[in-house]
């Protein structure tokens, strides 16, 4: 009866969609409410599995465990891949940083394109189990993640550059210093963030 609960209830278990502001393109949102249900049901099954009486279940039990855990690695990878798709789009998306660092631009494209296939096919068919268990995902999202971990590393070498020329750049955070960066070509979203390296300037005349 638990087994039969168990499919019932990932048959029910939805990816729920948000719409991504500069994109358009759908992120998942509930991930702790996914989570929360994967953490009690692998605990479930671990236990029915250490039970005398499983018998004749084994072979279930044993598959529900691989199913979930599997689900548990893509989850993880995906989650990740997505943090990193959302700090990196907008840095991309300004032509005077991807003309800075064009091999970084590069490897991050290409896996833009696959994250964007990837999170639209979403609207065909958005059940967790469903998705996490596509041949391949689980590979696909650990390569996307790694060419997004090279690319940040990138980014992080050309901001370490950039404040070795320009020390005062040492005094602002990551996100900010890449929102001055990105906006080389805006004079007024510049000179609203003057205040952020030069505390006692509130604005300057251009």
């Amino acid at each position: 009866e638990q087994l039969t609960n168990l499919d019932k209830k990932w048959k029910d278990i939805f990816f729920g969609l948000t719409e991504h502001k500069a994109t358009g393109i759908p992120t998942i949102a509930n991930w702790n409410d996914i989570n929360k249900e994967l953490d009690t049901d692998i605990m479930e099954v671990q236990q029915l599995d250490l039970s005398p009486f499983k018998g004749p279940f084994a072979t279930e039990i044993a598959e529900w465990n691989n199913n979930l855990l599997n689900i548990s690695s893509v989850l993880e990878e995906w989650n990740k891949c997505q943090k990193s798709w959302i700090y990196l789009q907008p840095v991309f998306d300004s032509g005077d940083i991807a003309k800075d660092i064009p091999y970084e631009h590069k490897k991050f494209k290409m896996t833009d394109r696959m994250w964007r296939d990837l999170m639209t096919s979403l609207n065909n068919n958005r059940n967790v189990k469903y998705n996490c268990s596509v041949e391949g995902i689980l590979e696909k999202l650990r390569e996307a993640n790694m060419n997004l971990e090279n690319v940040e590393k990138g980014l992080n070498q050309y901001m370490e550059n950039k404040r070795k020329i320009f020390p005062r750049f040492f005094f602002i955070s990551n996100a900010q210093f890449l929102e001055i960066l990105s906006q080389t070509n805006d004079i007024k979203k510049l000179k609203d963030t003057v205040n952020k390296i030069f505390e006692p300037i509130d604005n300057i005349e251009l």
